[in-house]
């Protein structure tokens, strides 16, 4: 659990994901967004510069995509699976949810709303012009609303003792494998 904390919670990533919240004055969804892509980015760095070191040592062709995307897809596509509130969403007040009951979404729909996580410069003209809904939001079936901000302290335990869907975990597997598939054959 300490290295999973120290992970998503060292002064590294604190620093760059508030810094990042603060660039411009945004709506509180688009600091949200922004706040959660700088983490993950941030989380992400430590292995980017490990593969990239030992591409120089052991050039093996594609090595870093193949350990990298799976990284990618677990940090940016499952950041909402701890009751649909990521840790941004949680700091700044947030939490998606299912469009016709308002209960917290599932891991799967978290997921399938994050995969358009790909289209981000689209994703980001939507939140920073304030639409209530992205476009994986309208995949989803899901929303954001306001809900009292909630501290992260025990955000890893919490990740820690989260049931992980089958579901979910097919999903996972299915994006990496579409990913590693696309990089052999392109």
């Amino acid at each position: 659990m300490q290295i999973l904390d120290s992970l998503l919670f060292n002064p590294l990533t604190n620093t760059f994901a508030e810094r990042a919240e603060k660039i411009w004055p945004l709506p509180p969804r688009a600091q949200s967004m922004i706040s959660d892509f700088a983490r993950g980015i941030a989380i992400l760095a430590p292995f980017l510069i490990a593969l990239f070191v030992l591409d120089n040592y052991f050039p093996i062709s594609k090595l870093d995509f193949y350990a990298f995307w799976p990284l990618t897809v677990l940090v940016f596509f499952n950041k909402d699976i701890v009751s649909g509130r990521s840790i941004a969403k949680r700091k700044l007040g947030f939490a998606i949810v299912k469009n016709n009951s308002e209960e917290p979404a599932t891991q799967f729909q978290c997921f399938i709303r994050n995969i358009t996580s790909i289209l981000w410069p689209l994703e980001a003209l939507l939140a920073f012009g304030g639409a209530e809904q992205r476009i994986g939001d309208f995949i989803a079936g899901t929303k954001v609303i306001e809900q009292p901000p909630q501290d992260n302290s025990s955000f890893t335990a919490e990740l820690i003792n989260t049931k992980i869907s089958l579901q979910l975990i097919i999903a996972n597997a299915l994006v990496i494998a579409a990913g590693i598939t696309a990089q052999i054959l392109f």
